[in-house]
């Protein structure tokens, strides 16, 4: 199932902080210095820095459940995953599954999607 496509810099901000808090609640919420870590992170990525924010990225997972108690499943057998990563990457597309440092195995991006910025950083 198609979880997340595009998201507003609202909807990044809110999965940005699920795990973190905000050191100081007057300085800049879009400055990862002014986080800490106290759970779970979901996300590496602030508001604009993620390909989801411009439309260049999706996020596939199954789901389990129905109505409130709907969640992503836990992936403890990555087959589909790495199946959908494969093709992705087939396509051109950049696949999550591959990032060393934070692997996202739901996560399929355009490979130039920071072009979409316009700064091409």
């Amino acid at each position: 199932m198609l979880v997340y496509g595009r998201r507003t810099m609202q909807q990044q901000l809110e999965l940005y902080s699920q795990g973190r808090k905000l050191v100081d609640p007057r300085g800049s919420a879009l400055d990862a210095k002014n986080w800490i870590q106290i759970g779970r992170v979901i996300t590496r990525a602030l508001p604009g820095d993620s390909a989801h924010n411009f439309g260049e990225a999706i996020d596939i997972a199954i789901i389990e459940g129905h109505g409130q108690e709907r969640h992503w499943a836990h992936d403890a057998d990555p087959r589909w995953s790495t199946i959908i990563g494969a093709a992705a990457t087939e396509e051109g597309m950049e696949w999550g599954g591959r990032w060393p440092r934070f692997p996202d195995r739901a996560h399929v991006q355009h490979p130039k999607w920071r072009e979409a910025r316009g700064d091409g950083s």
